[in-house]
C-alpha cells in the first residue's frame, strides 16, 4: 500500500484574509478535491465557493497545518478550529458525527481512481 499523509490543512483567501480548516486522511487528495469542485463550481460549502467564484483562484491558497495520526485528526481539527476561529468553517467546532472510513478501503479507492484516470488519459 502507498504511504499517504494524513494531517490538518489551510485553505486562505489572501483578499479577505479569511480561511478554513480541514483534516484529511490523504492531504494531497482532499486538496485536489477541494480546488476541482471549487473550479467547477459544486462545493459544499457555500461561503467558501461564493468567494471562491467572486475572486477567482489566484487569491486562495491551501498549506498543511499539522501532520499527526488518523487517529488524532478530530482533536487535532477542533483544537485549531476552536484556537483559530475560521470563518469559512460552517459550524466551528464541528466533529464528525459518522465513524471515520477506513484507512485501507480509502486507499484502495485512491488506487482505483488513479488507475481509471492513466486510462482515461491512454484512449
Amino acid at each position: 500500500m502507498a504511504s499517504t499523509l494524513a494531517g490538518i490543512y489551510r485553505i486562505t483567501n489572501s483578499m479577505t484574509g479569511e480561511f478554513y480548516i480541514g483534516q484529511a486522511i490523504d492531504l494531497i487528495d482532499r486538496r485536489g478535491g477541494h480546488f476541482y469542485a471549487l473550479e467547477k463550481g459544486t462545493h459544499a460549502n457555500h461561503k467558501l465557493q461564493a468567494d471562491y467564484s467572486a475572486f477567482g483562484a489566484a487569491v486562495f491558497s491551501w498549506k498543511c497545518e499539522l501532520l499527526c495520526d488518523v487517529d488524532d485528526l478530530d482533536k487535532e481539527e477542533k483544537r485549531l478550529i476552536d484556537t483559530l476561529s475560521p470563518g469559512y468553517n460552517i459550524a466551528p467546532g464541528r466533529i464528525r458525527k459518522t465513524p471515520r472510513p477506513n484507512p485501507i478501503i480509502q486507499e484502495m479507492m485512491r488506487q482505483l481512481r488513479q488507475a481509471r484516470k492513466k486510462r482515461s488519459t491512454h484512449k
